[in-house]
């Protein structure tokens, strides 16, 4: 793979292959762990060939800063963006640099940076406030970094459902930030909405080429997959996703895309993961008990249903059926006629 050097006007890396993305999710999944020595020794070793994604740079960064080893930090922060400077997380990481060292304008103006490249950002906004009220500004002066904002634009005119609209000045954007993950990413949004599936695809696998273990790129990668028919690829996919991220949302869609693929025993350790992650999750005892029930575990499933009628904000009709077939199952007649009554009340 060819290192994705841009500058605005430049084309687009192709997707990475398997093997890199695989390293760099086992690299996330290190610094998960806070294994952050051997972050270092991976990062090195990937950097040290021919060539590599600038996140690698934004990786072994990390690494210095678990040592608390600023200078050496900034200084691959700044060989990533000198690769590619449209790299949200080394500006994102850069203005954690610049925090540490008390340097707060320089941080402000490194999270406004990230701010405009995903301006969506919920994250970057959390971070910008304090940054913000330290420096004597108002926190709601990012609104002025996205004011002018291009990709701003695109997003409010999809926003507006002026979908023509949103995708002329999506490739307007890309044509001149060839670099952000994050244009790829929301044109191929569109792109889904719109059932394009195999344009959302090419998008999405562009965006990943920057960030070949983010949790979100994975999803989307997978999720156009599977929108095309290819479900095995996309379980691969699906599984890379679950090592680096915990979003209970992707984690559904990954149990779903395995029952779909007639997987349900692999379907419950997903559902169990959700439950284990958030107690009380209606949606998720349901989608359990619903594999239970295929495979003829229905003890069980009748205890999943229970629960997701005990979390259910409100009651389900559909739930109350299924549990009253457990019920049938398990020779409990009266119990299910008193839940088809039930079902037969709240579909009134």
């Amino acid at each position: 793979m060819t290192a994705l050097l841009l500058s605005p006007g430049s084309a687009a890396a192709a997707p990475p292959d398997s093997a890199i993305t695989d390293e760099l999710i086992a690299i996330h999944e290190l610094c998960l762990a806070g294994r952050y020595e051997d972050v270092y020794k991976k990062t090195s070793a990937l950097i040290k060939r021919k060539s590599c994604p600038p996140i690698v740079y934004v990786k072994r960064a990390e690494a210095w800063l678990s040592k608390r080893k600023v200078k050496e930090a900034v200084s691959d922060l700044d060989r990533a963006l000198a690769l590619n400077p449209q790299l949200k997380q080394a500006y994102e990481r850069r203005a954690q640099c610049r925090r540490i060292s008390g340097d707060v304008p320089g941080a402000i103006e490194d999270m406004e940076r990230a701010l405009a490249l995903d301006p969506l950002g919920d994250s970057i906004l959390l971070d910008l406030r304090p940054l913000y009220l330290k420096n004597g500004k108002s926190e709601e002066e990012y609104r002025n970094v996205l004011k002018s904002n291009p990709l701003s634009r695109a997003i409010a005119l999809e926003t507006a459902r002026k979908n023509k609209e949103a995708l002329a000045a999506y490739n307007a954007y890309i044509k001149s930030h060839p670099g952000n993950a994050f244009g790829y990413a929301y044109r191929g949004n569109l792109e889904y909405y719109l059932k394009d599936y195999k344009s959302a695809l090419a998008d999405y696998e562009t965006s990943l080429a920057f960030n070949p273990s983010g949790g979100r790129e994975l999803f989307f990668v997978a999720n156009a997959l599977s929108a095309l028919g290819r479900k095995k690829e996309a379980i691969a996919y699906y599984e890379r996703m679950v090592r680096v991220s915990d979003n209970m949302g992707f984690r559904f869609k990954y149990a779903k895309a395995l029952r779909d693929l007639g997987e349900p025993e692999k379907a419950i350790d997903q559902y169990s993961k959700i439950i284990s992650l958030g107690k009380g999750n209606a949606d998720a005892y349901r989608g359990r008990a619903d594999c239970y029930r295929e495979l003829g575990r229905y003890q069980h499933a009748l205890a999943d249903y229970t629960r997701a009628i005990e979390f259910d904000i409100d009651e389900s009709p559909d739930t109350y059926k299924k549990r009253a077939m457990m019920y049938d199952k398990l020779g409990k007649k009266g119990l299910a006629a008193a839940d088809r009554r039930k079902a037969a009340r709240l579909s009134r």
